[in-house]
């Protein structure tokens, strides 16, 4: 659980990983202890790594946007076929970056191709980032 907490603050390179990993609880194996050491492993030698932002007291709010990126991998799911969503929206202008909100969820449709899998991303990342951080910002 306290890599799940840390993966949702600042490390979202490894939600994907800790959320698949934690989806096989009721049904853990020798495999999974091997991804598990795997996991920590790569989080041992990554421990710069971590989500940051920057702001500057001089920019005005006039400057702000909203910059919104989704992203899915195909199939990516051996047992079920299905795609993987991810997303990631930031406040952004050019003195400031801040990232505000970050996710990853596997899809609940089998896509039949890469550009159908974007789509189905687009749209989930659209309605749970975009819209409320379009909501916020207004």
């Amino acid at each position: 659980m306290k890599v799940l907490f840390g993966a949702r603050v600042a490390r979202p390179d490894i939600l994907r990983a800790v959320c698949g990993l934690a989806s096989d609880v009721s049904r853990w194996s020798r495999a999974n202890d091997k991804m598990l050491f795997r996991l920590v492993c790569y989080i041992n030698s990554t421990l710069s790594l971590c989500l940051r932002g920057f702001l500057c007291q001089d920019t005005s709010i006039d400057d702000l946007a909203l910059d919104l990126f989704a992203d899915a991998d195909f199939a990516g799911d051996s047992r079920s076929g299905r795609s993987t969503t991810g997303g990631f929206g930031r406040v952004f202008s050019p003195k400031v970056s801040w990232p505000v909100a970050f996710k990853t969820a596997k899809q609940t449709c089998v896509s039949t191709s890469t550009p159908e899998a974007e789509l189905v991303s687009a749209s989930a990342v659209l309605k749970g980032i975009g819209i409320p951080l379009a909501d916020l910002f207004d």
